[in-house]
């Protein structure tokens, strides 16, 4: 797809020491081995890095994985960095809106729930393709506006809801029945007050058409939550046998949209 044999990436595997990695940094892990596997000494950027736990994993792995990040006061990332002693060198500090690699430096981009923190995406898209070859892939992980659970408190329908006071207690009486991400941490009203902060701060959902039309300006681009779909499944030893079925297109497209409601969109890219 796109001019990648997507199998070869159903065809590596971690060391057990990754296993307790989110399946997110697994996938990306896979893809990662098998570009600089069809193309040795390519270069890898995390864009949108956080702690940099993918480019750990990834060096440990022996692969040329850089990182990138805004480090923005949603996350508290900044900190666990430095201490890894990595800033600077193989991650550095997204300032305005620039990478600080040269173009044309790399030959994957992976990203991981970090579009969906973007305001200004087209801008965003041009830095990514500035910084990825002619034939560079990049590789795609996020929400868009149809995903039924908003991904980052956890609570259903809130983002869809329109911006008035009263989506606090809607979260809150979700945080009642039990339902919402680190909702123990904090009361409940206070939990949901902040969750909505939060979200109306550092979050921009878009429909999975206005991304699209971002995308196709400067990226030929296909959606493969079937791919990460099997991927997930062949990690599972009960899985295995299951992940052929995707194959009957009935089956791939009620995964791609149950992909698309709960997990978000997966988009492979190509440069034009």
């Amino acid at each position: 797809m796109l001019g990648f044999p997507l199998d070869d990436v159903l065809a590596q595997r971690l060391p057990p020491a990754h296993d307790g990695l989110h399946v997110n940094y697994r996938y990306l892990l896979s893809w990662s081995k098998a570009v600089a596997a069809r193309r040795p000494g390519a270069r890898i950027l995390d864009f949108g890095c956080g702690p940099g736990t993918l480019v750990e994993a990834a060096r440990g792995l022996g692969l040329d994985c850089s990182g990138a990040d805004a480090f923005y006061e949603g996350e508290q990332d900044l900190p666990l960095v430095r201490k890894s002693g990595l800033f600077g060198t193989a991650i550095r500090k997204i300032e305005d809106g620039r990478v600080p690699f040269d173009d044309g430096s790399f030959d994957l981009i992976v990203s991981n729930q970090v579009l969906e923190h973007v305001d200004r995406l087209d801008e965003t898209l041009a830095e990514l393709s500035r910084l990825i070859r002619r034939d560079g892939l990049l590789l795609f992980l996020f929400p868009t506006r149809e995903v039924l659970r908003e991904a980052h408190c956890g609570v259903p329908f809130l983002h869809w809801l329109e911006r008035t006071p009263s989506r606090i207690g809607y979260a809150a009486r979700w945080h009642r029945l039990g339902i919402g991400f680190d909702k123990e941490r904090k009361p409940r009203e206070e939990w949901a007050r902040e969750a909505v902060a939060w979200m109306d701060r550092f979050v921009f959902y878009r429909t999975w058409r206005d991304v699209r039309v971002l995308f196709g300006r400067r990226f030929d681009h296909v959606a493969i939550e079937r791919h990460y779909l099997a991927y997930r499944l062949l990690q599972r030893r009960r899985g295995r046998s299951l992940a052929p079925l995707l194959r009957i297109p009935w089956l791939a497209s009620a995964g791609r949209a149950v992909c698309r409601r709960f997990n978000g969109a997966i988009v492979l890219a190509r440069k034009r």
